[in-house]
């Protein structure tokens, strides 16, 4: 029975002087991890130029012949996709 009591103590012990650790990492501050600058255009602006992929089967607005259907069904999903592609 003392056993149990003192390794409940132990446990509950390292677990109270562990939280001050856990809280210190939460409050480190993100934009020191950072390296490196956003690159600019020659105005100032934020250069986006790149590869940008669109490459999906999701519409961006839900198409009218499915407006009535919350989810598709695996043959659906088959069909709509040899139409889109």
């Amino acid at each position: 029975m003392a056993g149990r009591l003192l390794v409940s103590i132990a446990v509950l012990a390292i677990g109270v002087m562990s939280m001050p650790v856990a809280t210190a990492r939460g409050q480190a501050n993100p934009s020191a991890s950072r390296g490196g600058e956003v690159p600019r255009t020659a105005d100032g602006r934020p250069d986006l130029n790149g590869l940008w992929a669109y490459e999906t089967l999701t519409p961006l607005e839900r198409p009218d012949e499915l407006a009535g259907k919350a989810v598709l069904s695996a043959a659906d999903a088959a069909e709509f996709e040899a139409q889109v592609v």
